[in-house]
């Protein structure tokens, strides 16, 4: 299973399906970001092997500036790729895939300076 509603916290056994829809999700933002992405990531703990975590899948983008994004975030919009309306972490703009009528998350689009 994958995805967590929002506000909700659970651990899941690790699946092997995670990185496999980690690797199809990364395919898709390259495609998306081009030559804006200067590396895209698979991060958090359903990353790692063999540990317990929660069922989402912290996907990381850097980018050489958030300002050079304008293109970018209006083709992740028509994606359906949406900026998270509740996140405040200077220099990290968050977006998200989920089902948005049952209010479940399940890849958090981290965008942030490389470095």
């Amino acid at each position: 299973m994958l995805g967590l509603k929002r506000g909700v916290v659970e651990l899941a056994d690790h699946d092997p399906e995670w990185a496999k829809s980690a690797r199809k999700t990364i395919e898709k933002l390259k495609a998306i970001f081009g030559d804006a992405a200067v590396d895209i990531q698979h991060v958090g703990s359903t990353a790692i092997r063999d540990i317990k975590a929660k069922p989402i899948l912290d996907i990381a983008v850097g980018v050489q500036s958030l300002d050079m994004l304008t293109d970018v975030l209006l083709r992740l919009d028509a994606s359906g790729i949406y900026k998270s309306a509740q996140h405040a972490v200077p220099n990290d703009m968050l977006y998200v895939i989920g089902d948005f009528e049952s209010d479940t998350r399940t890849h958090p689009i981290h965008n942030a300076p490389a470095g």
